[in-house]
């Protein structure tokens, strides 16, 4: 997303300063503009909110992440493949690897 990528530097790696304020940005536009009725744009601003707790990369990002994934649990039939891979990778990034495994094995029924 584009808040995700604003966080990524001119050079390479991130932008601390940028990174710190990723999940603030992130949660005040969920919060405004509210989760998506429709299961396509919900699939979409969901994907967006992960990414950009992935890339904050701080205790925010990971806490914010699994907000999102308990709600979007609660819509079941809203998640795809695609949904469980961003939120693998969130988890990945903030070293809960036995967390990913959950994941993965919940998501067996699906094709990756």
């Amino acid at each position: 997303t584009a808040l995700a990528r604003c966080a990524v530097g001119l050079e390479f790696g991130f932008v601390p300063e940028r990174q710190r304020q990723l999940v603030r940005l992130g949660r005040e536009v969920w919060d405004e503009v509210g989760p998506a009725t429709d299961v396509i744009n919900f699939q979409i601003g969901l994907g967006a909110a992960l990414e950009v707790c992935a890339a904050a990369r701080d205790l925010g990002g990971l806490a914010w992440a699994r907000e999102l994934w308990t709600s979007a649990l609660a819509r079941e039939s809203d998640l795809e493949p695609l949904q469980y891979g961003t939120f693998a990778k969130v988890l990945e990034t903030y070293q809960q690897h036995e967390e990913v495994d959950d994941i993965i094995e919940a998501a067996s029924g699906a094709a990756w």
